[in-house]
């Protein structure tokens, strides 16, 4: 991935303006804006990005800063149908998704050169079976398939509404339902062993 770039910053109060204040001065070309509306939701995006593009943290990086640039170009296009947050998450939704497609393709091929599996880690004493039962949620999410992981992450970790959701995987509302109770079923029966319910 190319070199960061860094935002300047908005100097004076920055909390004072709005959001869509701050989207609409990036819209005008205003860096400051730009840097002010990264300040507010760079860790947002990170934590979503980390959790469904299969990346390492310098990847994730990248893909902030990918978000964010492409903000600034999109910004002159938002419509006001969602809150500037759902709209920068429907952004990340599609850098994530495109990395996420090129790392299952890299992924493949590099296993077609017989890579070895990297070895399951060892099991973990008594004491850490709290850890472990995180591990194997974890694991569950990250199996799921990539439209059920991110309808998952958007709603369930980053607490959005199945609406806001909706707006931002450009989707139903219902098909935002559907996602996260196949995701909540799937993850279940990867951690008890149980079926899958029909």
């Amino acid at each position: 991935m190319g070199k960061l770039i860094p935002f300047r910053r908005v100097e004076g109060a920055v909390e004072e303006l709005s959001d869509e204040a701050l989207l609409s001065a990036t819209g005008q070309g205003e860096q400051a804006a730009l840097g002010a509306l990264f300040d507010r939701f760079h860790a947002d995006v990170y934590r979503f990005v980390a959790r469904v593009a299969f990346s390492t943290p310098n990847d994730v990086d990248d893909l902030v800063q990918q978000t964010f640039l492409e903000v600034c170009q999109a910004a002159a296009r938002f419509n006001g149908r969602s809150s500037v947050k759902t709209w920068i998450f429907g952004v990340a939704v599609n850098i994530a998704r495109t990395h996420a497609r090129s790392e299952r393709r890299r992924q493949a091929a590099v296993g077609r050169f017989g890579e070895v599996p990297m070895a399951e880690p060892e099991q973990l004493d008594a004491a850490a079976d709290r850890a472990q039962a995180l591990e194997r949620v974890a694991r569950a999410v990250d199996a799921l398939p990539y439209d059920l992981r991110v309808a998952y992450v958007l709603c369930v970790f980053e607490e959005l509404t199945a609406k806001e959701a909706a707006t931002a995987l450009d989707t139903r509302e219902g098909t935002v339902w559907r996602r996260v109770h196949e995701a909540r079923e799937l993850i279940r029966v990867a951690i008890t062993g149980g079926s899958h319910a029909p």
